[in-house]
């Protein structure tokens, strides 16, 4: 994670500064919760899945209902940590924009007439940069990687949710379709 990453410089001091407190709680939230998400999805969508294995002609419309709620109340917290990965690669992004940037003016600065203790403390500097600004884009890829693959979870499960409607609609009898009927109901409600 990029708040890690060891500073070495005024300049990398500077980049780091740029993040925002909001951009590093969304960092901090996107670590400390990601893993634990993820096997919570996971575990949830098998579930479902499981359940609904097989040719069963009905299904316990009680046990259906917990799992479409509990469905339900994941995909409400996945949607706020999806949101704390986007503002954490934004921020990762911003800062590799703003190293980019130091560097190309550190090079300006080189290829001018300069001291050689001036010309060695930016050459320093300027490698600094470039392995911070290296290892920003491996945090940038890892925390990108992770993102995508939690959204192909939650896509998944919202998949199998969709089943657990209908297998609830079809073989749960009257409370079943009644259920049904009135979440149709909600979810329009809402849209307007």
């Amino acid at each position: 994670m990029w708040f890690l990453i060891p500073v070495a410089g005024l300049i990398v001091a500077g980049i780091v500064a740029l993040v925002s407190e909001e951009e590093s709680s969304a960092r901090r939230n996107w670590e400390n919760k990601y893993a634990g998400a993820k096997d919570e999805v996971e575990n949830l969508r098998r579930n479902i899945e499981n359940h609904l294995e097989g040719t069963r002609k009905t299904y316990d419309f009680y046990v259906l209902n917990e799992y479409y709620y509990s469905s339900f109340r994941f995909a409400d917290n996945a949607f706020k940590l999806m949101s704390d990965s986007k503002t954490s690669l934004n921020s990762i992004k911003k800062m590799i924009g703003a190293a980019n940037e130091k560097r190309h003016e550190i090079k300006i600065q080189l290829e001018g007439k300069i001291g050689r203790e001036a010309k060695a403390e930016l050459i320093k500097e300027l490698r600094n940069l470039t392995e911070f600004r290296d290892a920003l884009q491996l945090d940038f890829n890892k925390v990108l990687a992770q993102k995508r693959d939690f959204s192909d979870e939650v896509t998944r499960l919202n998949q199998q949710t969709e089943k657990l409607k209908n297998a609830m609609r079809e073989s749960c009898g009257a409370k079943g379709r009644e259920w049904y009927a009135n979440l149709q109901q909600r979810i329009s409600s809402r849209r307007t």
